[in-house]
């Protein structure tokens, strides 16, 4: 029977690890290991693992605050599993997550990874929306990496072990973790999909970097300089230019002028507009931004007004 190394990063998650842990000790596949990497938290967590007394669930905690990125980096040498997942402290998986995901790689061999949908869910588990991944985007996602950068967080998919040994989690990337694992994994491997929703992630205001527009403005600059060479050889510099400029976007909304102008002529640098054609593309991308951030406030406005309602 496959064995399945669950690597789990923790930082002060006393309120929802509980909920993790037991959605991996519910699974239909029971050969499997947890190790919990406690990142120097300073609340209950690490009271709440010793808790739990199956030998399966390993608790490391390291020697000072480093990050999630170097959690996981520790965690995954210490793996002994044939496959390889990593599951945020604060998501969940649901009971059928490891046999479906093994049993998709088991017919289809070819593929090295498989992932799946996810239900985003507020902090009381209430499910807020259910994204589900296109089946089309299964096979080599090389082009698809370099163009679009990013498919789906780290906790919707499984892996072969062995194609980790040669790659690592960037501890640079303040935010866009998820996205540079899986630019790297598409250079690697073929992926496998299953769009049925095998995950649950939690939406919530305890360290979520994507409301913090600096650090996701400079994790977005630093993942495409960690990846320009992928995009150059495979998208040519056209979409290098684009990226550059999306990012500019980042700065301009997190308002860091001074980035923001930098990235500017990073991309003009890179594939030459016509400058006012090149203003004409920042204030379009600024546009597509800037709705879609007032279309998502008003969809979670109403959505948090008509679930109160509701239990109310």
């Amino acid at each position: 029977m496959n064995k399945v190394s669950i690597i789990m990063p923790a930082y002060n998650r006393q309120k929802y690890i509980k909920w993790a842990i037991e959605s991996v000790l519910t699974q239909t596949h029971q050969n499997w290991e947890l190790i919990v990497v406690d990142d120097c938290s300073t609340d209950q967590t690490p009271q709440i693992v010793k808790g739990y007394t199956d030998l399966r669930i390993r608790y490391i905690r390291l020697e000072k605050n480093s990050g999630a990125q170097v959690a996981r980096n520790e965690g995954k040498k210490m793996a002994t599993g044939d496959f390889i997942a990593f599951l945020d402290s604060d998501d969940e998986y649901r009971p059928n997550f490891m046999t479906c995901c093994l049993m998709t790689l088991e017919h289809e061999p070819e593929c090295g990874i498989v992932y799946c949908g996810y239900e985003v869910v507020d902090e009381q588990g209430r499910v807020l929306r259910s994204i589900r991944p296109k089946s089309q985007l299964r096979g080599d996602l090389k082009m698809y990496a370099v163009y679009h950068l990013v498919l789906m967080p780290t906790s919707t998919f499984l892996a072969r072990r062995e194609l980790f040994d040669n790659i690592e989690f960037d501890p640079r990337l303040p935010s866009w973790q998820d996205d540079d694992i899986f630019l790297k994994l598409a250079m690697k491997t073929r992926f496998a999909v299953i769009r049925e929703p095998l995950c649950r992630f939690r939406q919530h205001n305890e360290t979520r970097i994507s409301g913090d527009l600096k650090k996701y403005a400079d994790g977005h600059f630093l993942l495409i300089e960690a990846h320009r060479q992928e995009i150059l050889s495979l998208a040519g510099p056209r979409v290098l230019a684009d990226h550059y400029l999306e990012a500019a976007v980042d700065y301009w909304l997190a308002g860091d002028d001074g980035m923001c102008k930098k990235l500017l002529a990073f991309s003009n640098g890179a594939y030459h507009r016509f400058f006012p054609l090149l203003w004409f593309y920042v204030i379009i991308k600024l546009l597509k931004k800037m709705t879609f951030y007032a279309m998502r406030k008003f969809y979670y406005s109403f959505l948090n007004f008509y679930i109160g309602r509701d239990l109310a």
